[in-house]
């Protein structure tokens, strides 16, 4: 049923909302933008994003996008060892890729 589809996707939006509050990263945080797979969490400078590379917290979030999607992995194709959250920044996105989806998803 098509009603049915779109109350799932509206429900996985609020859950991928409640992923980006779920960050903790305030004012750092730009957006999360998935194309296919994890969200990439950009956050707003270079400098930012590089002290998030290595950081523990990568874990964190994975460990809590994984039960959102779950919830909507109706066949079990996703495995918590499917997911990594990689960060990027607002300053390399319209820097490096003159802030073109397209072109940094390409």
């Amino acid at each position: 049923d098509c009603r049915e589809d779109w109350r799932s996707n509206a429900q996985l939006i609020r859950e991928r909302a409640g992923f980006e509050a779920s960050l903790d990263l305030g004012d750092q945080l730009w957006l999360t933008r998935a194309f296919i797979g994890a969200p990439i969490v950009f956050v707003r400078t270079e400098e930012q994003a590089a002290a998030l590379r290595d950081a523990p917290v990568r874990e964190q979030w994975a460990d809590a996008y994984y039960a959102v999607v779950a919830r909507h992995d109706e066949f079990g194709y996703l495995s918590r060892d499917d997911i990594t959250i990689h960060v990027d920044s607002r300053e390399n996105f319209e820097t490096t890729f003159e802030g073109n989806w397209m072109y940094y998803f390409k």
